[in-house]
């Protein structure tokens, strides 16, 4: 019976993608999803074993911290479009683990992010090139991959996909895995804004990054959820997107202007 009763109460089976941390998000964003047309397409246990990330991981970049404790949130696209690299976090490349991978230099997002970390933090040079890029991460003591973006979420850095899923073979075209998560990614800012009001005053305030066109596109939602909770103080950072040509992400020193954004919110920076 109270098997029975538990599939009725999840029958998409959603608690299981908020273990491992992600608990304070499940009664948040589980009544948005259940009402969204086609979720078992998208979510559920039966999906198609085409969609990437592995379903296990949808939710993955929330798990590290509850809504209050998210100080900045950036938006990706879609996750990456193959088994191997897709994570449930954005912009994280999972098919390579050493920064001195071959796949590390093919992989321009991740490669420019951590180019302007080292900018950032060890004042290297914007000429930088990408082959030059692993013997400075080893040099300056970077850890692996996988632990380096686990760090960033930690401090409370929010790297999250404005679809959190999508199909290797386009068998379901993208833009209807982005119209699908739209609800889920403005209940993901409605939640973090909504529990900010009583926070901490050190957790008070959230840094919108927007990081190239696409995630500017969001901007005009945040802004309307931020109007409705006008105690929660909010800073807006544009930038270039890291897959972005030439040189673009890795001038203007961006993770700079991020920590003094945090700065003005009274937030501790991102190291």
């Amino acid at each position: 019976m109270t098997s029975v009763l538990a599939s009725n109460e999840d029958p998409l089976k959603l608690a299981e993608l908020f273990q491992g941390g992600g608990e304070p998000w499940l009664p948040l964003l589980k009544p948005v999803i259940e009402k969204l047309p086609n979720a078992s397409t998208f979510v559920g246990p039966g999906r198609d074993q085409r969609i990437v990330p592995v379903r296990e991981l949808t939710f993955q970049a929330l798990k590290p911290n509850p809504p209050e404790k998210w100080k900045v949130v950036i938006f990706g696209q879609t996750p990456y479009p193959r088994v191997e690299s897709a994570t449930g976090i954005a912009m994280f490349d999972n098919a390579f683990h050493k920064w001195s991978d071959p796949g590390f230099q093919k992989c321009a997002s991740m490669r420019n992010i951590l180019k302007a970390a080292l900018i950032w933090g060890h004042d290297i040079s914007t000429d930088t090139s990408p082959k030059q890029l692993p013997p400075l991460l080893a040099q300056h003591n970077v850890v692996a991959p996988a632990e380096w973006f686990q760090a960033v979420l930690s401090q409370g850095v929010l790297l999250v996909d404005a679809s959190l899923t999508r199909s290797v073979d386009d068998s379901i075209p993208v833009a209807k895995h982005v119209e699908f998560w739209e609800p889920v990614a403005e209940a993901i800012v409605g939640a973090i804004l909504g529990v900010k009001q009583t926070a901490a005053p050190e957790h008070r305030g959230v840094v919108f990054a927007w990081w190239g066109a696409h995630a500017r596109g969001l901007r005009s939602m945040v802004e309307r959820l931020s109007a409705r909770h006008p105690s929660v103080p909010v800073r807006h950072v544009d930038h270039w997107h890291p897959a972005a040509r030439d040189k673009r992400f890795c001038e203007g020193n961006h993770f700079k202007q991020r920590n003094a954004a945090l700065a003005e919110l009274g937030a501790s920076e991102i190291g």
